[in-house]
């Protein structure tokens, strides 16, 4: 029995590992071709229009939370549990998904008109807006996310990216503007949709219809996931609301430059991401297992990408001024600057993941709603503080600071979280903890 029990510990974290690897592969992959992309096309365009399509690009990403609906974690666990069946968990998640994306859309139209008119930026805020439509398409992830079978959401990524890199290298060597990147930015969305769709069909083996959906149900994810939903929309605002700022309150150049710098730090956060995603479905059994168990596994995620997080920040600040002047020319030196602040907030990001699927699995998800809020807040007030004197740099500081409080600062201040803010401290003292424990070795 010891030696039945072994074997299947052994090929559960083997499945882990696989599934992990499968998506580093996949992200790191987008990382590099990203990075090389980004700044040819930086390069291409000049701080002026690659501010301009930086823009357009928050401005869509804050509409396109409607889409997302707050349902990842929530659709995962129901495919876990296994209370209905696939096909009608995976058709209610789509209607919910696709209806909130068609209000986001109609929503992104009517602002894009009163802040631009039917000028040229009306168009592209239009055009880069029906990823909005698309993404709902993404719910087929999450079935794949619960069988820990990754893989195929990775080559759906890497297939799309790909051609999306090809179709902008081919507008910079042909000497385009602004439109065809966007169009080369929906085509990217439009190419996963059909692919991971695609395959699920082939790998569940799973038909999906209208008939499938259960509106019960629909609105039992709708019930639990508004507060992460409500919560994305406050994250997604304090992630992309500086780089509209900065084009409202300085112009599209500044939003250039920050925007060098902050997706140099941003291109990080699918490590914790991707590490969560095959963890998450093991986190909502031990729940229901041993506490002493169950605490430890969060532990060791914290320690684990803390580590990783402050690795990250530490090769980051001192390269940046030479990744900034080797891969984006002079015109973005301030960059530099931006990137050695914003860096530093992926601290807070790492573990936040955490905290996200933490809250999934103890149902105490207004708490997302809560510290999101907090954080979008402080973010804009900060942001108002700091632009004028500073530009891009007070955006970045704001950012680092509006992260620290709402993902770690505020959760000290709620009775349910207050154990989650302890753990996080202790990551903090994980030098410490390591040092004690070698002298306890020693001395025994």
């Amino acid at each position: 029995m010891f030696k039945a029990a072994l074997l299947r510990r052994y090929q559960e974290q083997r499945k882990l590992i696989w599934n992990i690897a499968w998506l580093f592969g996949d992200k790191v992959f987008l990382l590099l071709v990203n990075f090389l992309v980004a700044a040819l096309v930086a390069r291409h365009l000049g701080p002026e229009q690659f501010g301009q399509l930086s823009y357009v690009v928050s401005i869509v990403a804050l509409f396109a939370v409607s889409a997302h609906a707050g349902l990842g974690g929530i659709v995962v666990k129901r495919y876990v549990e296994g209370d209905w069946s696939p096909q009608v968990v995976a058709a209610s998640s789509l209607f919910l998904k696709l209806s909130s994306g068609v209000v986001g859309y109609l929503l992104l139209v009517v602002v894009a008109y009163f802040s631009s008119g039917w000028g040229q930026e009306f168009m592209y805020l239009v055009i880069a807006g029906l990823v909005i439509i698309l993404q709902p398409l993404s719910v087929f992830d999450f079935w794949f996310q619960s069988q820990v079978k990754s893989k195929y959401v990775s080559v759906s990524n890497m297939s799309s990216l790909v051609l999306s890199a090809v179709a902008k290298v081919s507008f910079v060597y042909v000497g385009f503007s602004v439109l065809p990147f966007v169009l080369a930015n929906l085509l990217q969305y439009f190419v996963y949709s059909l692919l991971v769709y695609g395959f699920f069909k082939k790998v569940s083996k799973l038909k999906i219809s209208l008939a499938d959906v259960n509106l019960g149900l629909s609105l039992d994810f709708l019930r639990n996931s508004w507060p992460v939903f409500l919560g994305s929309i406050f994250a997604m605002v304090y992630m992309k609301i500086d780089q509209v700022m900065l084009k409202w309150m300085v112009g599209p150049a500044e939003v250039g430059i920050y925007s060098v710098g902050a997706q140099l730090s941003e291109v990080w956060y699918f490590i914790p991401a991707a590490i969560l995603t095959s963890y998450f479905p093991r986190l909502v059994q031990l729940k229901t297992g041993n506490r002493e168990q169950y605490v430890k596994y969060y532990q060791a995620l914290l320690d684990c990408l803390l580590g990783v997080a402050v690795a990250v920040a530490l090769f980051m600040t001192f390269f940046a001024d030479a990744f900034i002047h080797t891969f984006w020319g002079k015109e973005y030196a301030a960059s530099a600057s931006v990137l050695t602040i914003h860096i530093w907030a992926g601290v807070f990001v790492f573990m936040r993941t955490v905290f996200s699927k933490w809250i999934v699995v103890e149902g105490a998800l207004i708490f997302s709603l809560v510290t999101q809020g907090l954080g979008a807040v402080i973010n804009v007030a900060l942001n108002f503080y700091f632009i004028p004197a500073s530009g891009a740099e007070g955006a970045a500081y704001a950012t680092l600071i509006s992260y620290g409080l709402a993902s770690y600062a505020s959760l000290f201040f709620y009775a349910k979280t207050r154990e989650f803010f302890y753990w996080m401290t202790k990551s903090f003292f994980l030098p410490v903890r390591l040092v004690i424990a070698a002298y306890k070795r020693v001395v025994r």
